[in-house]
């Protein structure tokens, strides 16, 4: 069972006041059109809103393409970085100076303590 509304209730008045047994047609016209621009406002709107989320899901692939990159040289730089101090690691054989030995005691430890930081980064 359809509820009145106060537009309808009012059409109806006017109608049987006028003697006749139909709503008027103007008022019919009217309500059509109302009823066809809401809803091609509704279909304009859902429209819009999947145009925005396939924007911003074509941005995202994007953006996750351009991180993944960026991953990519990072773990790059990081396994050059690891391989030279493991070279170097490899390569010193003792302090050149026994006056230096503390020096190159320190850097080497500071290799050693980088490359096990590093360990899960290969």
């Amino acid at each position: 069972m359809n509820t009145p509304t106060p537009r309808t209730d009012a059409a109806v008045k006017l109608t049987f006041a006028a003697g006749h047994n139909t709503v008027c047609p103007n008022f019919a016209r009217e309500l059509e059109r109302e009823l066809a621009d809401q809803t091609k406002r509704f279909h304009d709107e859902i429209v819009r809103r999947q145009g925005t989320e396939r924007n911003n899901y074509e941005l995202n692939l994007k953006e996750r393409d351009h991180l993944l990159g960026l991953l990519a040289i990072e773990r790059e730089k990081v396994r050059l970085l690891r391989s030279a101090l493991e070279n170097l690691a490899d390569e010193q054989n003792g302090a050149p100076l026994e006056r230096h030995r503390d020096e190159w005691q320190a850097a080497m430890d500071e290799a050693r303590d980088a490359l096990a930081a590093t360990e899960g980064a290969k």
